[in-house]
C-alpha cells in the first residue's frame, strides 16, 4: 500500500525523517479492525498478557535522494487514501506509513555494524526478488502457535487449505533478514514464521516513540 501525498501526516513524517537510519526497525500501530485482531493475538507474548501496541514491523534501508526507504512484507487491503500494491516482500518510501490510520509509531535501534547493515539490505533484496506473497492464512498459523505457546513448531494452516508454501508475513520477513545479518536474539525457540511485531519491541531498544510513550497501563483501543 502507498499513501497519496494528500493523506500524509506531516508530524509523523518528521518523526520518521529524524529517526530513520539503515539497519533500524520501524514499528506501527494501525487504527483498523484487522490491526486490532493482530494486537489481540500478540497478547500471548506481551509481558502483562494484554494486547500489543504493534501491528506491523519493517526495516529501514538506504535512503534515496534524502528520503527514507523501507523493506517490508505487507498485505494489500482496502484502506482510504492508499494506492494498492501487490502483497508480499517489497520496498517503499516511508511516506506509506505517514497515513492517518497510523496512530502510534516507534523506531528500534539494533546497533548493527556497517557490514551487518549491508548484509541485512542484501537479504531483503534477495527475498523481494523471490516473489513471495502474503496471505492472511499465514497469520492464522502464527496465531495458533502463539495461543498454544509452542513457538518452536509451525502450525500449517496453509497445508490444510492446500495453499502453496510461498507466503511471508512482515515479522517473518524482518526475522530472515536479521538472521542473514547475524542478528537473531531468538534462535530455535522461536521459528521465523512465529515471530510477531511484539517480539521486536521487546528484543531491541526503542529509541523513539510517536506521538508519545504509552502511559502505565495504557493499551490500544479494543
Amino acid at each position: 500500500m502507498k499513501a497519496t501525498e494528500g493523506s500524509l501526516n506531516p508530524d509523523l513524517l518528521s518523526f520518521w525523517y529524524e529517526f530513520a537510519s539503515p539497519g533500524r526497525i520501524g514499528l506501527v500501530h494501525l487504527d483498523a479492525p484487522a490491526a486490532r485482531v493482530i494486537n489481540w493475538a500478540e497478547k500471548w507474548v506481551t509481558p502483562d498478557g494484554k494486547p500489543s501496541w504493534w501491528t506491523h514491523v519493517f526495516l529501514f534501508v538506504q535512503a534515496r535522494s534524502g528520503v527514507p526507504w523501507i523493506a517490508e512484507s505487507d498485505v494489500s487491503v482496502p484502506l482510504p487514501g492508499f494506492r494498492q500494491k501487490i502483497s508480499g516482500p517489497q520496498e517503499n518510501l516511508i511516506y506509506k506509513w505517514c497515513h492517518p490510520i497510523v496512530d502510534r509509531a516507534a523506531v528500534a535501534d539494533l546497533q548493527l555494524s556497517r557490514e551487518q547493515c549491508d548484509r541485512l539490505e542484501a537479504a531483503a533484496h534477495a527475498l523481494i526478488r523471490q516473489r513471495y506473497t502474503y496471505r492472511l492464512s499465514e497469520l492464522a498459523g502464527t496465531f495458533l502457535a502463539l495461543a498454544t505457546r509452542d513457538l518452536r513448531r509451525r502450525r500449517s494452516v496453509r497445508r490444510m487449505l492446500r495453499e502453496k508454501d510461498d507466503s511471508m508475513h512482515c515479522a517473518q520477513f524482518v526475522r530472515l533478514c536479521l538472521s542473514a545479518a547475524g542478528c537473531d536474539p531468538w534462535g530455535e525457540p522461536v521459528r521465523p514464521e512465529n515471530t510477531v511485531p511484539e517480539h521486536y519491541a521487546q528484543a531491541f531498544p526503542i529509541v523513539a516513540i510517536w506521538p508519545h510513550p504509552p502511559e502505565p497501563g495504557e493499551r490500544p483501543a479494543a
